[in-house]
């Protein structure tokens, strides 16, 4: 079996007769389905089952590898409140790089319009690489003006 985590796919393969494991991982191997790239998957995996951007929210501020989306309401200065929890990783990390580019912002504030984004557990992305290990969840909250 070959897990395309990208797409939220696995592949199982299986050959008629018996053949060691060795025999098996080497055709694995030899296949380089592990390295296919489906278009539009990695829109689309991003964001587990269930789980949707709120509208308020830009496309160009919406970070990758996203775990949870949960609105947690207006807090007198803001209309919406919205925390979001990402795992840690590459893909991660090239998101947010492309934002701070794109917005020329910082990890710790990020303005697009009414929305205000900022990483919760850091100041800075090398402070996020340092203190957050790959497969931790990552805190971002996003901030909309009425």
């Amino acid at each position: 079996t070959i897990e395309l985590a990208e797409a939220q796919v696995a592949i199982s393969f299986g050959i008629s007769g018996k053949a060691t494991k060795a025999a098996m991982e080497d055709i694995a191997l030899k296949s380089n389905l592990q390295n296919l790239k489906i278009p539009g998957a990695e829109r689309a995996s991003s964001l587990p089952s269930g789980v949707k951007w709120p509208a308020a929210i830009p496309a160009g501020l919406q970070i990758s590898n996203v775990e949870s989306i949960k609105a947690l309401g207006p807090d007198g200065t803001y209309k919406e409140v919205i925390e979001v929890k990402a795992t840690m990783g590459p893909q991660l990390v090239a998101s947010l790089q492309a934002i701070m580019k794109k917005y020329n912002g910082e990890l710790s504030n990020i303005t697009v319009g009414k929305v205000t984004f900022l990483c919760g557990g850091a100041e800075s992305l090398s402070q996020m690489q340092k203190d957050f290990k790959t497969g931790e969840d990552v805190p971002f909250v996003y901030y909309v003006e009425n």
